[in-house]
Order: C-alpha cells, then structure tokens, then sequence
C-alpha cells in the first residue's frame, strides 16, 4: 500500500498516457493508414507506367552498322583472381 501511494503520479501519467495512446489508434491511425495505402497506390501505378514505357523503347539495329561503332576499342583489364575474404573473419587483425 505504501509503495501505491509511492507512485502514484507515476501510475496516474502511466494511465493516462495508455488512454491518450488509445484515443489516438482509435480515432487517428486509421485515416493514416489510408493515407498511405493511397501513396503505396500511386507509386505502384508510377512503376506501372515506367515499365509500359520501358517495354515500348525499341533498339534501332542500324546503329551496330556504323563505322564509328565498329571501331570502338575495349581497354577492360581482367580481374586477377585473388582471395578477397578472410577465413576467419572474427580473428584479430593481423594474425592471418
């Protein structure tokens, strides 16, 4: 009984903040998950569109015929194949 009476401010802002939270999902949250629903929607219709769009672009052939296509250098260099991980990855550095 003591230790009620210890905390009781605590409790009181404890209760009342759980009925604010309460308040709030009740009456609030809904219309923002709508609001988002509503975003995610007209994202995904933008998406759509990009991809109708992409699938519309057509690749002109002629251009691998030009001169200036077919003299195009490649200056790539291979990449050497060495170990790029550590066996064990926990050990301390340097005691490889």
């Amino acid at each position: 009984m003591e230790s009620l009476r210890k905390n009781s401010k605590t409790i009181i802002v404890l209760i009342l903040f759980l009925c604010g939270f309460y308040f709030y999902k009740t009456y609030f949250a809904s219309d923002a998950i709508l609001e988002q629903n509503v975003e995610v929607e007209q994202l995904g219709n933008r998406v759509l569109n990009l991809n109708n769009k992409l699938e519309s672009v057509e690749l002109d052939q002629s251009l691998f015929s030009y001169s200036l296509y077919n003299d195009l250098v490649d200056f790539s260099k291979p990449i050497p194949n060495i170990q790029v991980y550590r066996k064990d990855p926990f050990r301390k550095i340097g005691q490889d």
